[in-house]
């Protein structure tokens, strides 16, 4: 989460930007890629259970912090109730 935080600080983008989070994902795919390789060369073995588990703990928070900022965007006023 701070990543993304990071990022759009360094980029100077809006808290409700794609970009950062873009670019926190593309490092938590690297990471679980250095992971399988890591365990291909032990001969540990490796599921994608565990790997799908980090990706979702490593992209929640970050995603949800992304929709509540967009959340008075044109783009969602459609999944809005009507007040």
């Amino acid at each position: 989460m701070l990543l993304t935080l990071g990022f759009g600080w360094l980029l100077g983008r809006p808290l409700g930007s794609w970009l950062p989070l873009i670019l926190v994902l593309g490092l938590e795919l690297a990471n679980e890629a250095f992971d399988f390789i890591r365990y291909r060369i032990d001969r540990y073995p490796w599921g994608p259970g565990p790997m799908l588990v980090d990706i979702a703990l490593t992209m929640l928070p970050p995603l949800v912090i992304v929709l509540a900022a967009r959340w008075d965007s044109p783009e969602f006023q459609r999944f809005r109730p009507l007040r």
